[in-house]
């Protein structure tokens, strides 16, 4: 399958690895603002360059990967399937829901293959707490706890590209960039929540920022589930950590390691027959080591994935749909953490722009005053 990739900044790698040696692809063209002779060592059969629209006009490609900041990713994304290309977008696959409609309505009438790179999917341990919930081994889930921290993003990390850490250029801060995979998480166990209330701010160590680099949520789901969520790009050592209760028991997903807790009868059949004041039934533990995968192998993975898509040989593990259900549960914690309100899902996709559009108008008046963001 022959490849073009628009976008070509760090992340650059990891598909350049997974189209070549594990999909055996041709990357035949690489377009970005920024190309320079070391970035083109890597492709050196690629034409390189710096308008996509260019690039979708005159090269003859099956695919397209799109590795741009996240505001253009609707835009190029729509653009590839008109052009009749197979599309393989990074994540998140819009910055707010209003900005995808457009590309909504393309995907509609494509029969392109489209996939996001949510690439935790294919996490051993996720598929593994995927499995064991499919299997109804917890039975009904009661409360989640999850907290993933583990994100810590430096100045110079903020310093190395404009668009970084900026409402106008990015459209968000942990939500958008770092936490989407954490909440696609979410999303593939347990699915989209009825309403959301969080908190949300800028800490000191991001003094420069305007965007929000720590998050804490509380999501409601229709059958009474609650589930707690935390996510930071300002402390260390971080943890990723799931714990899950159900009325048949418990576990806990963190470090490549699953603990489980099982108890033999569903907790309320127990509470019916038990007489002893402070009782509490005996669960069955047990542990399980899960070898992960590296970085570059989610990434394999995912390509193999679109790759056999695009073949007809199975189903994209990310669709459109899905990865918008992403974009509006983040969408949908922003807003709750500026507000300071519950906010209902399906998320009203004008709120949130009117929202989005005054956060960027403020970052431009401090930016106009001489502050960096």
């Amino acid at each position: 399958m022959k490849y073009a990739l628009i976008g070509f900044g760090t992340i650059r790698h990891a598909h350049v690895r997974a189209i070549r040696e594990i999909c055996h692809g041709e990357i035949v063209a690489v377009c970005d603002t920024h190309l320079d002779r070391k970035k083109l060592e890597s492709v050196p059969d690629a034409k390189p360059y710096q308008d996509y629209r260019q690039l979708l006009q005159r090269e003859k490609m099956d695919a397209v990967v799109v590795l741009t900041p996240h505001l253009l990713h609707p835009e190029i994304s729509a653009a590839a399937l008109q052009a009749g290309c197979h599309v393989f977008c990074e994540k998140p696959v819009a910055v707010h829901k209003l900005q995808a409609e457009p590309l909504a309505a393309v995907v509609a009438q494509s029969d392109r293959v489209f996939a996001v790179n949510y690439m935790n999917r294919f996490r051993p341990d996720v598929q593994a707490v995927k499995a064991l919930l499919d299997e109804n081994r917890l039975g009904k889930i009661q409360t989640v706890h999850f907290v993933n921290n583990n994100w810590l993003r430096s100045r110079a990390y903020f310093r190395s590209s404009d668009w970084r850490g900026t409402w106008a250029k990015e459209g968000g801060g942990v939500l958008t960039n770092q936490s989407p995979h954490d909440l696609d998480r979410i999303l593939y166990l347990f699915g989209l929540p009825e309403e959301v209330t969080a908190q949300a701010g800028t800490s000191e160590f991001h003094n420069d920022l305007l965007v929000e680099d720590h998050v804490d949520a509380l999501l409601s789901f229709r059958n009474g589930m609650r589930l707690y969520f935390s996510t930071a790009t300002h402390l260390h050592p971080g943890v990723d950590r799931m714990e899950i209760w159900g009325d048949r028991g418990y576990l806990k997903m963190e470090s490549g390691v699953l603990t489980l807790a099982q108890l033999d009868e569903p907790l309320d059949e127990w509470n019916q027959r038990n007489e002893e004041m402070f009782g509490a039934p005996q669960p069955t533990w047990s542990e399980r080591k899960i070898t992960p995968l590296s970085f570059d192998d989610l990434h394999a993975a995912g390509h193999v994935n679109f790759a056999r898509a695009v073949a007809g040989q199975e189903q994209v593990m990310t669709s459109f749909t899905q990865a918008l259900q992403s974009v509006e549960l983040a969408n949908a914690m922003v807003l709750a953490g500026y507000t300071k309100k519950w906010v209902p899902l399906p998320l009203d996709a004008q709120a949130y722009d009117e929202f989005f559009q005054a956060m960027i108008q403020r970052e431009q008046r401090i930016e106009a005053n001489g502050a960096k963001h």
